[in-house]
């Protein structure tokens, strides 16, 4: 009696083991930076909506954190949550990124200097040489053929005054995080001169192993989808926002 009530016990235990581990290979942890109409801390948000559009309707509770960038890239490398979402293409090693027609977004990088610097802007080779600054985390230098002195930042208030103060000759950002910095800090427009760069596709990143590749692979049938039925348009207008991606 005594042998079977130890048996119903340790076969209920790895009933119970089993159905955990089930749940939470069927749980998704993604994380990203603040950004409104994008990952807001509500859940809202354009990138939260399509993760959550590709993976629900295979099964998966979709968890989202807010982060700053640097911190959300560590901890997907620590293999502390699932995915990122808002990354430029093979920017971190030790991630998986989608290939390059399964993007998420796409990103205007703008430049912004000081008009009475009397610089003749001439594009990417202006910079070559020069002291340029970025958010804090991001790996611009990818993308940018050409020598210069890097330098991070924490946030656009504090390069804009980098600026003013000549420790900077030029800062790099999405014009959508510049535009909203510039209207924050209520600088004199006029003392600036702010130029399109280049753009840059998004994507998210996932755990370098057999779950993230899983998870790579759904999200990539996912996003194709989105595309071509035309929904993935659709939750952008939604949130007023442009359309920039191709099918």
């Amino acid at each position: 009696m005594f042998k079977n009530l130890i048996k119903k016990y340790i076969l209920i235990t790895l009933l119970l083991m089993a159905n955990c581990a089930l749940s939470n290979d069927k749980t998704l942890t993604i994380a990203a930076a603040k950004y409104d109409n994008f990952t807001q801390e509500n859940g809202r948000g354009i990138y939260w909506d399509i993760m959550s559009k590709i993976f629900s309707k295979e099964g998966y509770k979709v968890i989202f954190e807010i982060f700053p960038y640097p911190r959300s890239q560590y901890l997907l490398q620590q293999k502390k949550i699932d995915a990122v979402v808002g990354a430029y293409h093979k920017e971190f090693e030790g991630v998986i990124y989608p290939s390059k027609p399964y993007s998420l977004d796409r990103d205007q990088i703008s430049v912004i200097y000081l008009s009475k610097s009397e610089l003749d802007w001439q594009g990417l080779k202006s910079l070559n040489g020069a002291k340029v600054g970025w958010p804090r985390g991001y790996r611009y230098e990818k993308y940018l053929d050409v020598d210069f002195t890097p330098y991070e930042v924490s946030n656009a208030q504090q390069a804009l005054a980098m600026l003013r103060l000549r420790r900077l000759e030029f800062y790099l950002d999405s014009d959508t995080e510049m535009n909203l910095a510039i209207n924050e800090s209520h600088i004199i427009t006029k003392d600036y001169k702010k130029e399109a760069l280049l753009n840059v596709d998004i994507y998210p990143a996932f755990q370098k192993d057999d779950r993230g590749r899983k998870l790579l692979k759904i999200y990539e049938r996912g996003i194709k989808r989105l595309k071509e039925s035309g929904i993935l348009k659709k939750i952008y207008e939604s949130y007023d926002v442009s359309y920039t991606i191709e099918k």
